[in-house]
């Protein structure tokens, strides 16, 4: 039940998943959160998550504007905060409301906790510090759009990273092991490199020319709207994909593929160390038409926890290669297997996707240290 928020008083809505990563997310907003807010003579109200997308079912239908609070604790891994993004996106109000305006804190209690990484609240600690005292950050979103017939998706907004191949793999494929923390990661690079599957594919992207800036959108303008694209169609609807724009193909066996929002996925895992969180570019990185042999894969993943593995001196440069990109299109010539977009498995099938600068609010730690 929400209370009679006060206008005088800091208000929050918090909600708590019980069930992330070692299961502890409730425990922790009891015993270590909820104390600090009761001593900053804070309101807030709370949701226990009871199962599946209930996060994500709660935020579109409440009836009552989001506006009303000074910001959204959410206690738990990337996986509320991925149902909280599509509850949000979701609303009428968004903009009508200023939704986006109002910052979102994460307290990582999940397997998986890349949007605290990434915005140095690497523990309950500094995550608290970051309720009552961090800075506001906008964040980039990368749009997810379906444009195959037989896809009925809804759009998706992703803070974080899209996979397919040895990464999505990984994550998904160690589900089960959640309770691990994040060892679960360790034990499932070795179980992927080992099996070395690649997926076949087109990959259309926009790469981002040399020193370019991306414009911020007007804050009125819905990014829900395709009058916002960058994308292109011909008279009959197909997609066109103009060299002369920019354009460029990538095509063949690709091994790993992932394009990245941040720079961290997990704690051992800097994939996209140049990433910023409010450039409006993402990052692709890829092993395409390439067989390393087990060794230097396992060299890539050892150098993954420092970002060395994109270095131009490394030994994996020969292999490994990395593009900054505005907008991506994936045609699949395979047959269906595993895409993730930020920890969370998707319908499988031509993907297409474009960044947006500067769009969601969060609560950070000082961001000269963080970006």
């Amino acid at each position: 039940m929400l209370s009679n928020l006060s206008k005088s008083k800091p208000h929050f809505l918090v909600i708590v998943s019980p069930a992330s990563g070692k299961k502890k997310g409730f425990e922790i907003w009891r015993d270590e959160v909820c104390g600090y807010l009761e001593a900053a003579d804070a309101v807030y109200d709370e949701l226990i998550t009871t199962h599946r997308n209930h996060a994500k079912e709660f935020v579109s239908n409440m009836s009552r504007s989001l506006s009303h609070y000074s910001a959204v604790i959410l206690v738990g891994g990337d996986g509320i905060v991925y149902e909280y993004i599509q509850g949000l996106f979701s609303r009428e109000d968004l903009y009508s409301n200023n939704l986006l305006d109002i910052p979102l804190v994460t307290v990582p209690t999940g397997s998986g906790n890349a949007l605290a990484l990434n915005t140095g609240n690497i523990d309950v600690s500094t995550a608290i510090y970051a309720i009552l005292r961090g800075e506001n950050l906008k964040l980039d979103i990368t749009k997810f759009e379906r444009n195959d017939k037989d896809s009925n998706s809804a759009n998706i907004y992703s803070l974080l990273s899209f996979s397919w191949g040895l990464f999505a793999d990984l994550d998904v494929g160690t589900d089960a092991y959640r309770w691990m923390g994040d060892t679960r990661f360790v034990y499932g690079t070795l179980k992927e490199i080992m099996a070395q599957k690649t997926v076949l594919a087109k990959v259309h992207i926009l790469p981002v020319i040399e020193n370019q800036k991306i414009d911020i959108l007007k804050s009125d303008i819905d990014i829900r709207s395709s009058d916002t694209s960058v994308f292109e169609k011909d008279s009959e609807g197909k997609l066109v994909f103009d060299e002369n724009k920019g354009w460029k193909v990538i095509e063949g066996d690709f091994l790993l593929l992932v394009i990245c929002n941040v720079r961290y996925l997990s704690a051992d895992c800097l994939m996209a160390p140049s990433v910023r969180l409010d450039d409006g570019q993402l990052e692709f990185v890829y092993i395409v038409n390439e067989t390393p042999s087990k060794t230097k894969l396992l060299e890539v993943m050892s150098k993954l926890k420092d970002g060395t593995h994109l270095s131009s001196t490394s030994s994996t440069s020969s292999f490994l290669k990395s593009v900054k990109i505005r907008a991506f299109y994936i045609e699949p010539l395979t047959k269906s297997s595993t895409m993730v977009v930020d920890g969370e498995p998707i319908p499988f099938g031509p993907v297409q996707a474009e960044q947006f600068r500067s769009v969601v609010t969060v609560k950070s730690q000082p961001i000269s240290q963080i970006i």
